[in-house]
């Protein structure tokens, strides 16, 4: 199974947005974490407080460092769906919580969401300096930049990706996610930041539809079925567990459909 790292350059749109997307659309079961040393928000967010906060990361950190024998990631989720394929491991409201969490701890989290039976779908939130769990990053299969295709976000993201890559080695496989049309094309925005990307695709600037998965709404099976968002969403997941399929030296667990390396449009 393959573990899929969901970062940002900070500012909207967020990671935590797109890694629910794909979560919902993704093609087959598959687990939602939020890694962000920032702090969860699906709790209050999609969720709208319906659920207490008495499961997630932080429990699961706690589990890992003090009794690795009772680890049990199931016991610390929640469903995203009424089926319950798709659930959801949600990071601590508070960010000092998070921060809390030790280099050692995020490197257990990591290996944990790593050896998972389904696909992972880790909001890992904006790439940062001091604190950020690249542990995470280091065991994904793929780490997926968003980021919409301006020059305020393309020179953000810039430093980024060049931490990533001095921190994991050139090949780190990364994989950009566009959100909107902007002034730059996808060839300027691949020049500035140089390097091979394992994957480039595109989602629709649906404001209402990431609105709803951000803050929570009573219809949310519809907007699954129905929004263009969630529609671009189910092509973008096949894109991205196909990037990973593909990649040098791994074998894949799953027959591959052939699909562009440009993801749900062609770039």
């Amino acid at each position: 199974m393959a573990l899929i790292a969901v970062v940002s350059a900070g500012g909207a749109p967020g990671a935590t947005t797109t890694a629910l997307a794909l979560t919902l659309a993704w093609p087959e079961p598959a687990l939602m974490a939020e890694c962000d040393c920032d702090g969860g928000s699906v709790l209050a967010g999609l969720f709208g407080g319906h659920f207490p906060a008495d499961r997630g990361l932080l429990n699961l950190a706690w589990q890992i460092t003090e009794d690795p024998g009772r680890v049990a990631l199931h016991e610390q989720t929640y469903p995203l769906d009424d089926v319950g394929d798709r659930p959801v491991l949600p990071g601590p409201a508070d960010p000092f919580q998070a921060q809390a969490i030790t280099a050692v701890a995020w490197e257990k989290i990591a290996a944990v969401l790593a050896r998972h039976p389904a696909d992972v779908i880790a909001d890992v939130g904006q790439v940062r300096a001091v604190g950020y769990p690249f542990a995470v990053l280091a065991a994904a299969d793929l780490i997926v930049l968003v980021l919409r295709p301006t020059l305020r976000q393309v020179v953000a993201a810039r430093p980024r990706v060049a931490a990533i890559r001095d921190a994991l080695g050139r090949q780190a496989a990364i994989g950009l996610c566009l959100i909107g049309r902007g002034p730059h094309s996808v060839a300027e925005v691949r020049k500035v930041l140089g390097g091979d990307f394992a994957v480039v695709v595109q989602f629709p600037d649906d404001a209402r539809s990431a609105a709803r998965l951000s803050d929570g709404d009573p219809k949310r099976r519809r907007l699954t079925r129905s929004s263009d968002l969630l529609v671009q969403a189910r092509a973008v997941a096949r894109a991205l567990r196909a990037a990973v399929d593909h990649r040098p030296g791994r074998r894949p667990d799953r027959p591959v459909s052939p699909l562009s390396s440009g993801g749900g449009r062609p770039v």
